[in-house]
């Protein structure tokens, strides 16, 4: 894939942190568009139909959820939130509708690597539908799930994509080595990265999900999606 061909939007309000993204983003081959609020964003995320967009939270004139937010009335372009953020602000991009979530400091490579995975797995989503285990229905072209009320709600790419894998093993333990290195491509990725995203996936799909019938922790090992789980 031609990276060069990609273009990134980058919404950040620290003058600084801007033009560092910004040519980092150009290093690793993607044409760049700069905003420096919210209001700024959605407009250039309008005209310019980026690619995927780098968001910082913390913008002068609205929270970079609101960016998320509105941009999710029209496009499911990836969207990766880059803050300092605490984790339940985290879960509150996830159900705004964040695909990824990168704590400052943070590292370029891996950075630029998650936005890469997004945009190849945005680009390559089947238009497939089907029911999995446990009576959740995932529609993967839309990226949407049927959750225990039969409501549909909208799953990010990395949540997609592990829901996806736990659902190739129904009742049987996915180690988190395994959903780390199909996830991630690397067993090397954040251990707590995995946890906040299987607790968004509960928080969207589970009745109650501090007490989980359908995606269940198997402690120290890793999930499982049960087959037989009650449908309430």
């Amino acid at each position: 894939m031609n990276w060069v061909q990609h273009s990134l939007l980058i919404v950040e309000d620290d003058p600084a942190l801007h033009k560092v993204v910004g040519l980092l983003a150009e290093a690793h081959g993607f044409r760049t568009v700069l905003a420096g609020t919210c209001e700024s964003g959605i407009r250039d995320a309008r005209a310019h139909r980026p690619d995927a967009a780098i968001v910082d939270l913390g913008l002068p004139d609205r929270d970079g959820i609101c960016f998320i937010e509105s941009v999710r009335t029209w496009s499911n372009m990836p969207i990766i939130v880059l803050s300092a953020r605490a984790v339940d602000t985290q879960l509150s991009a996830f159900d705004a509708g964040a695909d990824d979530f990168v704590v400052k400091p943070f590292s370029s490579p891996e950075l630029f690597a998650r936005v890469k995975a997004l945009i190849r797995r945005t680009a390559c989503d089947p238009p497939e539908s089907g029911d999995s285990p446990g009576g959740i229905f995932i529609d993967t072209g839309k990226r949407v799930a049927r959750r225990w009320d039969g409501a549909q709600v909208r799953l990010t790419p990395l949540e997609h994509r592990i829901l996806e894998i736990l659902a190739r093993h129904p009742d049987r333990v996915v180690v988190h080595q395994r959903l780390l290195q199909e996830v991630w491509g690397t067993e090397q990725a954040d251990m707590r990265a995995l946890r906040l995203y299987v607790m968004s996936l509960r928080r969207k799909l589970e009745r109650d999900p501090s007490r989980p019938v359908q995606i269940l922790t198997e402690s120290g090992v890793g999930y499982r999606l049960a087959s037989d789980a009650p449908q309430l």
